[in-house]
């Protein structure tokens, strides 16, 4: 998890979900989680629904059943396919290919395809998730990458949940099911889709009731002077603004 405010990993196991708040967070990433309390899930599905992001990495301690009955039990869905069973075979390992070479996440391998290895047959993903068949004109949905087995699965792919976002990786976030964390790729890669998906987060400008709004608007970027209007009384226990100050 990535703090808003105070950029740094916070990482926690499962069993210490219970006092998190997900919308202090502007990134969230679940590698390998194989389940969660069904409330810390719901509150999961709420956080992304209102504006947050996540990224999803899957593996050998994953419970399919419980991802698909609380990541799809309800739309907007989390989980915009049904998992199914671990495909692959060490001795004939996959590769990732670009499926959307207009998608942001892959617009950067794409247009450096000739210094990257992430297209090159050389990076192996041995198992990995099938998903149910995702189609492209799925609205909100849309697969970055896919391997290049005869059903060229779905390998990368993220979808919309109300105002948020939630990106999925089939396999791995380590080396226990493919070899991509071994290769600077990797790395780019992770700040590419974080990046991504926190872009994506701030179009919504929605707070929850009791948030506390705060932005920066440098006067040198804008106007010299600003000009504030506070809440109209009438509008009943609306605070006024306070501590407002020229950057």
């Amino acid at each position: 998890r990535a703090a808003r405010g105070n950029p740094h990993v916070a990482p926690v196991t499962p069993d210490q979900l219970g006092g998190v708040q997900w919308k202090d967070y502007a990134v969230v990433i679940l590698a390998g989680v194989a389940e969660m309390h069904p409330d810390q899930a719901a509150a999961l599905r709420r956080y992304v629904k209102g504006g947050g992001s996540l990224m999803v990495f899957l593996g050998p301690n994953v419970r399919p059943e419980f991802y698909n009955q609380h990541f799809r039990g309800e739309e907007p869905f989390l989980l915009p396919a049904a998992l199914g069973d671990v495909r692959g075979d060490k001795r004939f390992p996959v590769n990732l290919q670009i499926s959307d070479a207009n998608h942001p996440l892959t617009r950067y391998f794409d247009e450096r395809k000739d210094v990257t290895h992430l297209q090159r047959p050389i990076i192996s993903f041995n198992w990995y998730y099938r998903v149910s068949p995702i189609s492209p004109d799925t609205p909100g949905v849309r697969v970055a990458f896919r391997y290049t087995d005869t059903e060229k699965s779905p390998a990368v792919f993220d979808n919309a949940c109300g105002s948020g976002r939630a990106l999925w990786v089939t396999s791995t976030a380590d080396t226990e099911w493919n070899e991509f964390p071994n290769w600077p790729d990797f790395v780019v890669f992770l700040y590419e889709s974080i990046s991504y998906l926190v872009k994506f987060g701030m179009s919504s400008s929605n707070i929850a009731t009791g948030d506390t709004f705060r932005r920066t608007y440098p006067a040198s970027r804008y106007a010299p002077d600003i000009l504030l209007t506070a809440p109209d009384p009438a509008a009943g226990r609306l605070e006024r603004v306070q501590g407002v100050r020229k950057a």
